[in-house]
């Protein structure tokens, strides 16, 4: 008896648990080989855009988040071009424990743009880089 009740219990817990796949890599992803102004339409313009020697550039896109807790800060995220004009992204960790109360940098994206205005390559880095179905079906390259 006990058997059957654990079982139920089981069965229903399993049918109550949800899953929250995160579709952002792969939804942007979707843009390498894309056009540049079909990206501009889908996501809007640029936050940042970096030139780069070789005639790349790198469109940033920011997602930013609120936040007031007494925790330390998100850290610093920033991008340049290497030598190879691909973006570099490089964290670097808010040591300050205070209370934070503003916008924090919780997602950078860049794509890299040809000559041509073709992407080339894509990128993100962050602690909430998410994107779930919706996200997925209003942000993918709509070829």
């Amino acid at each position: 008896m006990c058997y059957f009740i654990g079982l139920g219990l089981v069965i229903l817990l399993a049918g109550c648990a949800t899953t929250t796949t995160n579709y952002y890599t792969k939804t942007i992803g979707t843009w390498r080989g894309g056009n540049a102004e079909t990206l501009m339409k889908t996501w809007g313009t640029p936050d940042d855009k970096i030139a780069s020697a070789n005639g790349n550039t790198v469109y940033i896109y920011k997602t930013m988040s609120y936040s007031q807790s007494p925790t330390s800060p998100s850290p610093t995220v920033g991008v340049s071009v290497g030598a190879n004009g691909r973006p570099v992204m490089v964290s670097s960790p808010n040591t300050n424990t205070v209370w934070s109360r503003g916008m924090s940098i919780s997602c950078v994206t860049a794509f890299v743009v040809n000559k041509q205005g073709i992407i080339t390559a894509v990128q993100s880095r962050g602690d909430h880089c998410f994107g779930g179905e919706t996200f997925a079906k209003q942000m993918k390259n709509p070829i």
